[in-house]
């Protein structure tokens, strides 16, 4: 059995490979006849070591806290792999949320039924993690100081824009 999180030490890291072999295995992009099967072995060693590193990373907390936490992780991670080959949209994680900026017009119903949220203020479609306390009166600005992004995906017409 292949190990895809061999050398992984830090939640960060682990959350970047993950994204590196979601893009190359995910069923959506891989079409061989095993890709789901393979997805869901690396989708259960992610979960493993993701758990094991929570409880180095974060001692103290009980058992339940874990638990939460691991939960949070595995509902973004579901969110992000229901979106993540849309075209022309970047995703971000900030903090336990996922915010998606872009042309995402063309996906609307789609980000609807997957219990994304449109924020007028920030006019990118979230999905919260865990709720907020703030109730919508952080400025983007302020939410990415306090939460310093981790792109999932980056836009490909910025990237174009960006190379002209």
């Amino acid at each position: 059995m292949v190990n895809y999180f061999a050398n992984i030490n830090d939640l960060d890291e682990l959350k970047k490979r993950w994204r590196k072999i979601a893009k190359k295995l995910h069923p959506d992009v891989n079409k061989s006849a095993n890709a789901t099967s393979l997805m869901q072995a690396v989708n259960n060693q992610y979960d493993e070591l993701n758990a094991s590193l929570i409880r180095q990373t974060r001692p103290g907390l009980e058992e339940k806290e874990y638990t939460d936490l691991a939960k949070v992780d595995i509902v973004l991670r579901t969110k992000i792999s229901l979106i993540i080959n849309f075209d022309n949209i970047e995703i971000s994680i900030k903090g336990q949320w996922l915010w998606v900026s872009g042309n995402t017009k063309p996906y609307d119903k789609l980000f609807r039924a997957a219990g994304f949220k449109f924020s007028k203020r920030h006019l990118q479609w979230f999905y919260a993690g865990v709720p907020s306390r703030s109730r919508g009166k952080m400025s983007m600005d302020y939410i990415n100081r306090k939460y310093p992004p981790t792109t999932v995906k980056k836009n490909k017409d910025e990237e174009k824009q960006k190379q002209l």
